[in-house]
């Protein structure tokens, strides 16, 4: 048996991120129709899955193993060369921990080299080739031994061709991919969209846990209910095994497709160890809640606005009742199009509302910053992005260098978005808090704004998305970009530099409509 730090020390999986897999699928959609900038390129998207992959990496040290059952009996070996000898391996096989590593590293050196592609330094699971006039006619995202391929078709059958040269595959098609199913449509407009969607998974959901309990589970209109935050169970741990088994299905689903319901997951996970009566009955609401939706749940992907990174941030305050933890929540777009979401309770206990808003802030810039990178090196972006957040001293604090008494506990790591903003790589402007769909991250909503928001991240219709005109236009006014905002004082409109507008006193106010005039709102 291979033992861990003796045998082996690396056993990293090629996997690419989430992120960079939507993004990959939205820059399809952004040259389906051939890129605007170049009319004459045309994307394409196909997935191929790599024909015994693990048995293709070289071990970097021997490894032996014991003779499988069946070899003495049908006398391919003696008695005592079962006693007495092994078997070497030559390469990797299923069941080695670094195998995945060990393939990948051949993988990947071999189309570097023969098909001179390009490693991606943002995210090491990409490759991706441009042509002479540096516009991108391939990416692949490496998921193991899948690949998703989105390029022109004759660059997409390239890298097949330089593929079969040294490995098999088998053509998947765009179809379903880690356990998601993919479907390509036209919209209203005649334009290609993606839906994707887990029906299987979700099914299987809802058996396990009404299998669990011997009945069929309640529908429910939300995924938890509305305000609630779950504390420490105090009383007899209930079926442990069987709650991390449906809440680990369920967190699935939730990164794949569901961040309608990533607060609610988010909940339940926080008490994988400990799980008592409170917690199955909001396990039971979120399944009962995939019940009455399964039909409908689904994430759609459309042509991006344009290739500009624009995140949506807000947060709870004090949310959690154990340790008063706040919660962050996010959505991170490009041009519109849905490609992360984050709900992730905070790792500092944050002293006022706004200070928690900065805390959000900063996580979800780390996101924008990432996206923004990755698309300048392997396809291209627009700077400067856009954070857009419900909370004006937030803002004030991330425009201005203001400190004050509620102000001065921020962790220094923190301020780096500052720093980020004075360089011009986002911008960030204000939303109003009911049009803020990333509010769905930091807690259970009520009905109402459940069914809204949920509507518009099933059909890939944010508010960013429908209303990005008017966005963009608020957010290359001069005046917004100079550090000047219209303050609202008690019905007076006037002109006053921030760094006036936030005191002490601002630090902890929470969307005051009667103080704070929605610049940028539209």
């Amino acid at each position: 048996m291979l033992q861990p730090g003796v045998d082996f020390k690396d056993t990293f999986s090629p996997v690419a991120t989430e992120t960079s897999t939507r993004m990959a699928i939205a820059c399809y959609l952004y040259g389906s129709d051939g890129l605007p900038e170049h009319k004459d390129i045309k994307y394409d998207i196909d997935l191929i899955d790599i024909e015994a992959a693990f048995l293709e990496g070289k071990l970097p040290k021997p490894v032996y193993i014991e003779f499988p059952p069946g070899l003495l009996e049908t006398g391919i070996i003696t008695k005592d060369e079962s006693k007495t000898k092994c078997i070497k391996l030559l390469n990797g096989m299923y069941g080695d921990p670094q195998s995945a590593l060990q393939f990948f590293k051949v993988y990947v050196n071999h189309m570097k080299e023969k098909g001179g592609y390009m490693q991606s330094r943002m995210d090491p699971s990409v490759l991706y080739k441009k042509n002479s006039d540096g516009v991108t006619t391939l990416i692949a995202v490496m998921h193991v031994d899948d690949t998703l391929l989105v390029g022109t078709k004759d660059a997409i059958e390239d890298y097949k061709t330089v593929v079969k040269d040294r490995f098999g595959y088998t053509e998947e098609g765009f179809h379903k991919h880690l356990g998601v199913w993919y479907q390509r449509l036209n919209d209203e407009n005649g334009e290609t969209i993606v839906v994707a969607s887990m029906p299987d998974n979700i099914n299987g959901i809802i058996s396990t846990y009404e299998d669990h309990i011997g009945k069929e589970v309640k529908t429910s209109n939300t995924p938890g209910s509305p305000g609630l935050s779950m504390q420490k169970n105090e009383d007899e741990t209930i079926d442990a095994k069987m709650y991390r088994r449906i809440v680990g299905q369920i967190m699935y689903v939730v990164c794949k497709i569901l961040p309608e319901a990533s607060n609610a997951a988010r909940e339940l996970a926080r008490h994988f160890a400990n799980p008592g009566k409170l917690h199955w009955v909001e396990l039971g609401k979120l399944v009962g809640y995939l019940k009455k939706n399964r039909e409908d749940i689904k994430l759609t992907y459309r042509k991006p606005k344009e290739m500009r990174v624009v995140v949506m941030s807000d947060s709870n305050f004090a949310t959690n009742q154990d340790d008063r933890r706040s919660v962050s929540g996010g959505l991170h777009t490009l041009g519109g199009v849905l490609c992360n979401w984050l709900s992730k309770t905070q790792g500092l206990v944050t002293r006022s509302s706004t200070e928690a808003e900065y805390v959000a802030a900063t996580l979800n810039a780390s996101e924008l910053k990432f996206m923004q990178m990755f698309l300048e090196e392997v396809f291209f972006v627009k700077t400067p992005g856009l954070i857009l957040e419900d909370n004006m001293a937030c803002i004030y604090l991330i425009r201005n260098k203001k400190v004050g008494e509620r102000t001065k506990a921020i962790q220094v790591r923190m301020h780096w978005i500052r720093e980020a903003f004075e360089k011009e790589e986002f911008n960030i402007d204000y939303v109003k808090t009911d049009q803020n769909e990333s509010d769905i991250g930091t807690k259970n909503v009520d009905e109402k704004l459940q069914s809204k928001f949920s509507d518009r991240l099933r059909n890939g219709k944010l508010r960013i998305y429908q209303d990005w005109e008017n966005i963009m236009k608020h957010f290359e006014v001069d005046g917004h970009q100079n550090g000047e905002a219209v303050v609202l004082d008690h019905g007076r409109q006037s002109d006053i530099p921030m760094n006036q507008v936030l005191s002490d006193d601002d630090t902890s106010r929470d969307n005051d409509e009667d103080l704070y005039y929605p610049v940028g709102d539209t």
